[in-house]
Parts: C-alpha cells; sequence; structure tokens
C-alpha cells in the first residue's frame, strides 16, 4: 500500500490535531527552521504540545538537528501515528468517515476499496485503537547498522542479522542461523 503525503495534513486537521511531548529545544527548531517564525504557524511551547496537520507534518520530518537523524525521525513519525491513533479513539463516525475518504483518495493498492472499509468499520466496532501498541523497536536495529559518510551520509547495514532479530522477534524464533565466523560490510566499515 502507498500512501500519499497529499492526505498527511488534512487527516490531522480533520480529526482536530494532535498532541505531542515535545521539548523545547526542537519547538524552538521547528519554528525557526521549518515555519519559518512565522507567528501563525509557530509550534506553541508546553510539554504535551497541540499541533495542527502542517506542525505535526514537519515534527515527523524533523531530524537535522540530531546525530541519529533518520531514527529520531521515526520516531517522530511513530509518535504522529500514535496521536493519530489516539484521537481517532474519540472520534465522531463522521470524523472517522472524513479520514478514510481523505486516504482513500490518496491510496495506491491491490487491496479493493471496499475491503479498507470494512477493515475500517471492524477496527472500530471490535475495539483495535485499544489495543497496545509497542513502537520501542527500530529497524534496521541498532546493532545491524552503521552510519556512514563517504561523498554523502548513509547506513550501512547487516541484512541477515538485522532479518534474524526482526523473526525474533515477531516470532520469538528464526530460521536464519549465522555463521560465526562471518564478515559483514559492518565489519570493513569498523577496520577503515
Amino acid at each position: 500500500m502507498l500512501i500519499g503525503i497529499d492526505s498527511f495534513e488534512k487527516v490531522i486537521n480533520l480529526v482536530g490535531g494532535i498532541d505531542i511531548a515535545m521539548t523545547d529545544t526542537l519547538r524552538k527548531e521547528l519554528n525557526r527552521v521549518y515555519l519559518r517564525n512565522n507567528p501563525i504557524k509557530a509550534v506553541p511551547e508546553g510539554e504535551k504540545v497541540h499541533l495542527n496537520g502542517e506542525q505535526a507534518f514537519h515534527f515527523s520530518k524533523a531530524r537535522r538537528f540530531y546525530a541519529t537523524g533518520d531514527v529520531i525521525r521515526v520516531q517522530h513519525q511513530r509518535m504522529v501515528i500514535s496521536a493519530l491513533i489516539e484521537k481517532c479513539k474519540g472520534a465522531s463516525l463522521s470524523q472517522i468517515d472524513g479520514v478514510l475518504d481523505t486516504i482513500l483518495k490518496n491510496v495506491r493498492t491491490n487491496i479493493p476499496k471496499k475491503d479498507i472499509v470494512n477493515y475500517a468499520t471492524t477496527a472500530v466496532t471490535d475495539s483495535w485503537a485499544s489495543y497496545k501498541i509497542t513502537t520501542d523497536k527500530t529497524f534496521p536495529c541498532e546493532k545491524a547498522r552503521i552510519g556512514y559518510s563517504a561523498k554523502s551520509w548513509i547506513w550501512v547495514v547487516d541484512f541477515p542479522y538485522d532479518a534474524q532479530t526482526l523473526q525474533k522477534e515477531l516470532y520469538g524464533v528464526t530460521n536464519i542461523d549465522l555463521p560465526s565466523n562471518r564478515v559483514t560490510a559492518l565489519d570493513v566499515i569498523k577496520e577503515d
């Protein structure tokens, strides 16, 4: 499923915005860098900050002032998704309908739209939003990646190890057997 970014701000605005825990440093950087010190668009102060669609969009992209940029950006995106799910728990049926309508206009998938609507209906009626969401894992995992800068910054990843770790996380076991004497791209980078 591919969801176009055009729906991002609209969906957040349809549910009345979201609340995010945000550091003061990040808030100041968002206002300075992304929102260009525009007082109308400025992210307000506070520990739990209410964001509209545009502010949430820029929050979820923010990474440039962190050493672990991509990892932080993924964490921000997870925070936004979790906050949106939380907000949808109390949304009216017309708000949910508006969210679905907005998303479906910006989705490319081989799943028929009527099936997506049925899944959404089941999610509401069966309280899927009450399930515990775990967001503390990032893949590639820390032991399977190195940020490397040559002419540009890239991730170097030990994909077999990462796949093994992911299988263990999801299923508790793995069928990927890695020899103890193997040499990976990470080993080569570490030697440089």
